[in-house]
Order: structure tokens, then sequence, then C-alpha cells
């Protein structure tokens, strides 16, 4: 029993140029780099297909008995990319005002960006990152007229025709990206077309048939283009550019060959080999007819040590099921995916306690890192974005440092222990914004800031004036009255008569007792 075809991958190599592109060496890039390229996309190739369920296991042989091989594929590379993508961008990257006067802005690229689906094309790309470790994204020109009044398209390229060249220097800054795509021309013949492009130039080669080669006399265009910027941008899984199941492919094909063997074992049990003792030497043709060598018969007289038996010896279930959790609890480890399993024996683990107990903490840092190269390669095609916008004048006085890039994962999650203690840092007078950092719960730290300020002074107004009309209300001939209990007006009088008695002088009240008692004068 042997599973014939393992092809091991250690993430995809980065192709690197030592000349500065110019329309006389492009050519000599492109066939260099092919040389590469080609070698990244046999890897990638065979990472597709272990994805979509083309894996080893498929090839299994079996030298005794080859009529039970079993060949179970438990698909775990395409669980691990649907559960890793699904987890990092389940929600669309949002761009945000770091100040507020660039708010208006930002919600106009915010508004094209969706208009554009990038959310959909993001997550075309973050497969093909999850899968072979390397994504493209290309932001061009809209060629047909700004249909939906955004002045760019947005989509992603295949990692099996697209590539970006990085320079050798310091820094390793990519110089040029290419894509190409074969065809057959108007006389039925296969072609093959490159389009490459700089910063500042894009240049189109046209070669006869599937050629890794390009000459200067293939090229067919060179423009200047206007998108400030080269519109293919790499985007990469990690460091290593490796997928997110590619170190674990040997244990995902063990985790099938044990799967696979045990069912072998089943059924090797229900077809069990019968041996039968004793049988004379002129039956024994008619004895191997009844079973395809299902049978086995040892000569002997008849009637005598006459005997048949089962041959069976099956695996131990419990050693099995071990191993096999085992090797996909290993898996799960690695990969990062949370343990689906319930734990037995009650608790009273809630919130964080299970997602550290569960995995989910992990998944979170797969995803955490995942944004770090991600936005990376964002501001790259970002940048183009905003040039094409300020060229038609959609947006104005918008720069890269005024955004940034925020993914709204899990912001709900432990709310009410976040609101909590958000209220003790507002009563600790803590600033609002770092209030908001604290809390975790929204990707918009100035709109949300700049929404709490407003609704505090309408709530202060609206408590000002609740306040006036209890004390005061306006009468029906304009005049002011006193309220409806007329405590506070009594008191005011009061108070008006003592402040006039105690101003009084001597004369004065000599006055008014004359006043009072005339007979006395």
């Amino acid at each position: 029993m042997s599973v014939e075809g393992k092809y091991q991958t250690f993430g995809r190599k980065v192709i690197y140029t030592s000349l500065e592109p110019t329309i006389e060496n492009i050519p000599k890039i492109i066939t260099d780099a092919m040389t590469c390229h080609m070698m990244n996309v046999t890897d990638i190739r065979y990472l597709t297909d272990y994805f979509l369920g083309k894996q080893p296991i498929l090839e299994k042989e079996k030298q005794v008995r080859p009529n039970i091989n079993n060949q179970v594929c438990l698909n775990y590379a395409w669980s691990t990319v649907r559960d890793t993508t699904g987890y990092f961008m389940g929600t669309p990257l949002q761009y945000t005002a770091r100040t507020a006067e660039v708010a208006d802005a930002i919600q106009e690229l915010n508004s094209a960006m969706e208009l554009e689906n990038r959310a959909t094309v993001d997550k075309e790309v973050e497969d093909f990152c999850s899968i072979c470790g390397v994504g493209y994204k290309c932001t061009l020109v809209d060629p047909i007229g700004y249909e939906n009044d955004v002045p760019f398209n947005l989509m992603s390229l295949s990692p099996f025709n697209t590539f970006v060249v990085y320079s050798t220097a310091i820094g390793h800054t990519p110089v040029l990206s290419v894509n190409f795509f074969d065809y057959r021309d108007e006389n039925d013949m296969p072609c093959r077309r490159y389009i490459a492009y700089t910063n500042e130039l894009a240049c189109e080669y046209l070669t006869a048939g599937a050629n890794n080669s390009v000459t200067v006399n293939d090229m067919i265009s060179s423009t200047l283009h206007q998108h400030g910027g080269n519109p293919i941008v790499e985007y990469k899984n990690n460091q290593w550019r490796m997928g997110d199941f590619e170190m674990v492919t040997t244990l995902l094909d063990a985790i099938n060959l044990t799967t696979s063997n045990s069912l072998d074992d089943v059924e090797q049990v229900v077809e069990a080999i019968l041996l039968l003792f004793g049988i004379p030497a002129d039956e024994h043709e008619g004895v191997g007819e009844l079973e395809n060598g299902d049978i086995l018969v040892f000569s002997g007289e008849q009637g005598i040590n006459q005997d048949g038996k089962y041959l069976q010896c099956s695996l131990n279930p419990q050693a099995v099921t071990q191993l096999r959790e085992y090797l996909e609890e290993a898996y799960k480890v690695v990969v990062g995916i949370p343990d689906r399993k319930t734990r037995g024996g009650g608790g009273g683990d809630t919130g964080d306690a299970v997602k550290l107990r569960d995995g989910w903490a992990d998944l979170e840092l797969v995803a955490r890192n995942k944004e770090l190269f991600w936005k990376q390669a964002e501001r790259q095609s970002l940048k183009v974005a905003i040039k094409l916008m300020q060229d038609k004048s959609q947006i104005k006085s918008l720069k890269m440092i005024d955004i940034d890039m925020m993914f709204s994962r899990n912001k709900n999650d432990n709310l009410q222990t976040k609101t909590t203690a958000g209220a003790t840092l507002y009563n600790m007078k803590v600033d609002k914004s770092d209030i908001a950092q604290a809390m975790n719960i929204t990707t918009d730290i100035v709109g949300f800031v700049d929404r709490w300020k407003a609704n505090e002074e309408e709530a202060q107004m609206k408590q000002a004036e609740l306040f006036a009309q209890q004390k005061w209300s306006e009468g029906s001939d304009g005049t002011k009255e006193p309220s409806k209990d007329g405590k506070e007006d009594s008191k005011e009088d009061d108070k008006k008569d003592n402040g006039d008695d105690k101003g009084d002088s001597k004369d004065d009240k000599k006055k008014k007792e004359n006043k009072d008692n005339p007979q006395d004068e």
C-alpha cells in the first residue's frame, strides 16, 4: 500500500532583477523572470488542485487484495481556506479618516469602492493568498466612460499568469508587473500577449505560441500611463508567501490515509477470506468458482479434519480513533483553526476564556498577521485609485497619511464588558478618543467621537430648555406668570420684602410709623 505522486511546496519564490526597467530592457527582464514564475506556477497548480480535492490519496495503491482500495479525501484544505478567509474578510475593509477635515472625502472614497465591488474583489484576492500564498489586484482607468461615476476599475488577476518583479537593491521595491494570456488570432494561430507596467510605462508584447521569451521586436505598443503608480499590486499571505494549508499537507495526507485504511479494514472484515480444510482435490475447481479468490482450499481426505474458518485481522478501533484525533488536533494547532469539539464536564468559562480554550484566539492571531501584509499592499492600490479620482476632481486634498484602514471583525463581541469599561473611563475624565480606542467597538474612531460630542451637546441644550420651561411659562397676554406650584414666586416676593425692610433708614421707618398712626401727629 502506497500513495504515489507526493509533492512538497515551501512557499513562492520572489522574482528579482538588478536592471532598471526601460523600453529597451523590459523584454529581457520578462524573459528572465518567466523561468522563476513558471516554477511558482507548478506549485500554484498543485496547491489549487489540492484545494479542489485532487489530493495524493486518490492515487493510493494496494498490493494485497487491490480490489478493496478505498480512497477517501477529507478536504480540510477547502475548510481551512473557507474559515480563514471568511473570518478575515467576512466584513469589508473600511477606510476611515484620521482627522475630521477629510471625513467627507473618505466617505466619497468608500462610496466609490462600494460601487466597484471592492469587497468581492478583495475576497477573490484573499482566496488566492490563502491557497497559494500570493494574489494580485489591478486598478485601471475605466475604459467604458465612467458609467457608474467611478473613474477606475478594480479586478482580481490570477497568479497563474501574473507576477511582480522586485529590485535587488535595498528595500526590494517593485519595479515591474506583468500579466500575460494565451489566445488564437484571426488565423487560428496560438499567440501570447504580455502587458507590462512600471510606475510610468505601459508596454504590450505579442509572441507566437506560448513563448516564454520576449524580444524588443515583439513590442506592439508603449505608452505613458497616468495611474500615478504601478496598477498591478501583489498581495502576499505572509513573509514566505505560503498558503494557509501549505505547511500541513503531509498531515492532511496522513489523515486521508488513516481514514481510507480504516474503511479498507471494515470492508475486509465484511469480505473476509474463507478457509476450507479437508476438501478433496477433485472438488477444488468447483469451490474456486464460488468466490473469486475469497476462498482458500486446503486439500485433505473427505471426512477427516474438515473445517471452515474466516481469516480476520482487524485494526484496533480505539487506537485508530486516537491516531486520527491526534492528527486532526495537530493540524488545527498548526493552522490556527478553532476546535469544534464540545468540552465535557461542564464549567463556567465565558467570553474570552472560551476563545482561548477553543482556539478562537489562534484564529484571531492568524487574521491579525494577515492584516499587516494586506494593508501594506492595499496602500499601493489605494494610491492609484486616489490619483484617478483626483484627476476627475471627485476628491481633493486627500493624502495617504489622512487615511486609516480598519477591519470591523468581531467588534460586537463582549459588548457589555466593553461599554462598562468605557463608562468607567468616562467617569475618570479620560479623553473620548482614548475611550473609543479602548472599547474597540467601531472602525471609525473620529466619526464615533464627533457623533458622541454632538449628542452630548444636543442633550445639554434640551436639558437647559426643559429647565427653563419648568421655571417659567408664557402667559396668554404675553406676560410671564409664576409656575404652576407658585412656590418659587412666593419665595422671590418674600426675599424682596425682606430686602426692602433692611434697606430702609431710621427716618424712613419713622415716616412709615407716622403714616400708620395719624393720631400721634
